[in-house]
């Protein structure tokens, strides 16, 4: 579930909550509890960790996957009220213009939950804002929290619980 990238000894690493990749994606999911004036510098950080861990020495920079940094914040950072903030790199002359750089960075703001057009995407939020279950999924994430916390208790490694699982 963590991910730790350390590329050099003398330089600040990083332990990524949760680190998924497949053959042409990688995901960062990152859970923020407290408002963090530093999201935007967080967020460019973790993609250029990201980047080292997947580009390999001889390999061309086309061979990077498609990256998605994901920060789930129970409080919204920007103060717009919005459920979700994407960012993607696009030309300050003009907007329609993207850089094709193939990172995205998406923000979930928890406490707007009940703007979310998405219900599935409403229903986790409205559950990361109260800590209650509104459907099968979000019961399903409760119940595996829950284990995984008594494993905890237990002194068991949640990455063999959640293989079991």
């Amino acid at each position: 579930m963590e991910k730790t990238i350390s590329p050099y000894y003398e330089t600040r690493g990083v332990r990524l909550d949760v680190y998924i990749k497949d053959s042409n994606k990688v995901f960062d999911i990152e859970l923020q509890n407290s408002t963090d004036s530093s999201l935007g510098l967080r967020t460019r950080y973790y993609q250029s960790m990201l980047d080292t861990d997947n580009l390999l020495k001889g390999q061309h920079c086309t061979e990077l996957p498609d990256s998605y940094i994901v920060f789930i914040c129970k409080n919204d950072p920007f103060e717009k009220e919005l459920p979700v903030y994407t960012f993607q790199t696009r030309c300050i002359e003009d907007n329609n213009l993207t850089l094709k750089d193939n990172a995205i960075k998406k923000i979930f703001n928890a406490k707007a939950y009940n703007k979310e057009k998405d219900i599935a995407i409403k229903s986790f939020l409205q559950y990361i804002n109260n800590n209650k279950p509104v459907d099968d999924f979000t019961r399903r994430l409760d119940s595996f929290i829950h284990k995984i916390k008594q494993e905890k208790s237990l002194d068991i490694q949640p990455c063999k619980a959640f293989v079991q699982t």
